[in-house]
């Protein structure tokens, strides 16, 4: 008898199942991210968002590692003058 001319499925290897305990201390005390990272009080990116409340449209979209940075370029002249906020909704958004 020759082989046979088709294989109904792959046998894919079986990985063993972990027996420990995923949430143990040892796990979360030598956990590479733990080691001397501050997990909370620092911001990745800071999203500014302009809203024409007319058109319900985006109009102005960027981008701050700081919020000083945005907070300080919300207070410029020009941006208050270009983007008035009785005609404008001003987002701000932080991941």
């Amino acid at each position: 008898m020759g082989p046979p001319s088709f294989v109904p499925f792959i046998q894919r290897p079986r990985i063993p199942p972990f027996h420990g305990d995923y949430t143990s201390s040892n796990l979360v005390r030598n956990a590479r991210f733990y080691k001397g990272s501050k997990m909370a009080g620092t911001a990745k990116s800071c999203y500014l968002s302009v809203y024409d409340r007319e058109q319900r449209k985006t109009v102005f979209n960027k981008v701050f590692f700081k919020m000083a940075d945005l907070n300080q370029y919300i207070r410029d002249p020009e941006f208050i003058e270009k983007y008035p906020a009785d005609k404008f909704d001003i987002v701000k958004e932080v991941y």
